[in-house]
């Protein structure tokens, strides 16, 4: 446990030790977050729009937009251009062999800067564009209920992400393998367009896939446009995915490593 505390200040503090990045973070943020609120506000209007969980106003759209964009890093697997990268320059041969070991060294690191990018870019940008067209916040129940679906969610994100670039190990990149993903992630986690508007076929489809446990399902959480019936289901097939996902990414992490040897590395 000390080490896994240790290692995620290391990996905090080399994130925010470029203070122009994370000023230019914070500025994206809210250019993009800014951008999507005149398009959604414009398509849905000043009085909303009816969806099949009830109304959705004008508030709503806007909180959605600002935090999907907040938790736009769930959907970019930045987990595989990290693994890449070590593959790359020859760390990962150096990492295998220190004591925290690879997969505790990678997870820290997406960690800590998954929280460092939510407080340093995303949550000015709330708070700015909140502040000025409105936010809404639920009670702390649903807050909380939100908050570890999205804590849920990073970590099935980081292992889907870890299964794709584990495999830089035996084919030295993946990063077109992670565009692909990245594609469909977007599609049917409900990052780009919310699964209420899907057509019911497009939305079944969506809802086998686990992505729209990445930005649907917290978010619905949030609105107050999921009953306590339907966050349950949420925690469920996000328990029964992480379930599916953990042996595989250990199976990955042993097949790809088992190579890493054979060639001397």
């Amino acid at each position: 446990m000390r080490s896994l505390l240790a290692l995620l200040r290391i990996e905090a503090a080399a994130s925010l030790a470029d203070r122009r990045l994370a000023v230019l973070g914070a500025m994206h943020k809210l250019l993009l977050a800014g951008a999507q609120v005149l398009l959604w506000s414009s398509l849905v209007g000043p009085e909303g729009t009816t969806i099949d969980g009830g109304h959705l106003s004008h508030a709503d759209v806007v909180t959605y937009v600002l935090l999907a964009t907040a938790l736009a890093s769930l959907a970019e697997f930045p987990v595989v251009d990290t693994i890449n990268d070590r593959v790359a320059r020859g760390q990962a041969a150096v990492d295998v062999l220190r004591p925290p070991g690879f997969p505790m060294l990678v997870l820290a690191g997406e960690l800590a800067r998954f929280v460092v990018g939510l407080v340093t870019q995303a949550l000015p940008a709330l708070v700015v564009l909140g502040a000025v067209l409105g936010f809404v916040t639920p009670g702390p129940d649903r807050v909380a209920a939100a908050l570890l679906l999205v804590v849920g969610g990073w970590l099935l994100a980081t292992l889907v992400g870890w299964c794709i670039a584990i495999a830089a190990l035996r084919l030295l990149d993946t990063t077109q393998v992670k565009y692909a993903f990245q594609g469909v992630t977007a599609l049917f986690s409900g990052a780009l367009v919310p699964l209420w508007f899907f057509p019911e076929p497009l939305r079944a489809i969506a809802e086998a896939l686990p992505f729209h446990l990445l930005f649907h399902a917290p978010l619905s959480v949030w609105l107050g446009l999921a009953g306590w019936a339907e966050i349950v289901r949420f925690f469920a097939v996000l328990a029964l995915w992480l379930c599916v996902l953990v042996p595989v990414a250990v199976a990955a992490w042993h097949w790809s490593r088992a190579e890493m040897v054979v060639h001397g590395g």
